[in-house]
């Protein structure tokens, strides 16, 4: 294993990361985000989405002491599209470790939003030596969330679920002007056009959610290996109720992050208040001591070099992906109407 440059990047700054189709062994190619240095951070997108939606977020990352991986899933982005008999939940989920071996990261702080919430919850049960940390943001977890599962087998169902989705992202404004609303809009209009011109994509990884295991198993599972989690989550969710986040904070364990007026795609308009809720859950140590020491170490820049520990291999791919550090401007705005108000509960609330 190797140790990573901690260069200096400025606290309450934006960065820019670079972008690439990484090939896989086997020839096939992942569309790939990287920026920052430090520890790492590997995030997954939600369905029908893909990792440049989250730019804006993932920018703004590195300032905390991160090395930042944003993967697009199977079907979405630049990465492949899964072959038959790969289509399964389960399937997925080895495709993903397989990018993090190909890439050579052995263990990172896995973030996750809606469905890439169910992928570093599931990750993390799977391989709990990976995680430094989880955190879930309005997460496809819970019992409520696995119990309208069975609504979705209906094309009807399935047909209100998407409307009540589409609505939920465009209904939350915090964090936008005029103009940045116009731009959300149009960026998520253009998601949702490429969602119907391409409807297979969708439906198969939806289908794949459908089918999988109930989400206890792995929450359990996380509980059961002590990985330190957080669920944040908007309490006016349309897609994913806010009862499935306090109920999979109880069975995992985890610190609940509630927004009271968040929809279930908050941290899009929004993305210095997801830093915000982050720099205070390291800072206090609900993400784990570990994570907390070595973030703060890279970002105090204690030393230039070899000051975030040792998460990947020696010679590991994604050192060689990782651009030079080019400061894009601030990452905060200096109008707090613009974050949404959120309180972190100090242990798992009653589901």
């Amino acid at each position: 294993m190797t140790e990573i440059n901690a260069a200096h990047i400025p606290v309450g700054s934006r960065i820019r990361l670079s972008h690439h189709r990484f090939e896989l062994p086997d020839g096939r190619r992942v569309g790939l985000s990287v920026g920052g240095r430090g520890v790492p951070l590997v995030f997954f997108h939600g369905i029908g989405m893909n990792r440049r939606v989250y730019l804006r977020l993932l920018s703004r990352l590195p300032q905390l002491g991160f090395l930042v991986v944003a993967i697009d899933a199977p079907g979405h982005g630049e990465t492949y599209l899964p072959r038959p008999g790969e289509r399964s939940f389960a399937a997925r989920m080895a495709a993903t470790e397989e990018v993090l071996d190909a890439l050579g990261i052995e263990r990172a702080l896995l973030v996750g939003h809606s469905m890439g919430g169910r992928t570093a919850a599931e990750l993390a049960a799977r391989r709990p030596e990976r995680a430094l940390g989880v955190v879930l943001i309005d997460p496809a977890l819970g019992e409520a969330f696995d119990a309208s599962r069975e609504r979705m087998k209906s094309p009807t169902e399935t047909a209100t679920a998407l409307l009540a989705g589409a609505f939920d992202t465009i209904r939350d404004r915090v964090g936008l002007g005029r103009l940045g609303f116009v731009r959300h809009v149009r960026m998520l209009g253009e998601r949702s056009l490429h969602t119907v011109l391409h409807p297979r994509i969708f439906l198969s990884t939806a289908t794949a959610i459908v089918h999988s295991d109930r989400s206890a198993i792995a929450l359990s599972l996380l509980r059961e290996n002590s990985v330190p989690i957080v669920v944040v989550h908007g309490e006016r969710d349309m897609v994913v109720p806010i009862e499935s986040a306090a109920n999979a904070a109880n069975l995992s364990g985890a610190t609940l992050v509630t927004l009271p007026g968040g929809y279930h795609s908050w941290v899009l308009p929004s993305p210095w208040t997801f830093v915000d809720i982050l720099r205070q859950l390291v800072a206090r140590g609900h993400l784990g001591h570990e994570l907390r020491s070595e973030a703060l170490d890279v970002r105090q820049n204690l030393t230039d070099t070899e000051a975030s520990g040792q998460y990947v291999l020696r010679g590991a791919a994604v050192l060689d992906l990782v651009p030079e550090v080019h400061i894009l401007g601030d990452a905060h705005p200096r109008n707090n109407l613009l974050y949404h108000p959120y309180r972190i509960w100090e242990r798992p609330l009653d589901a």
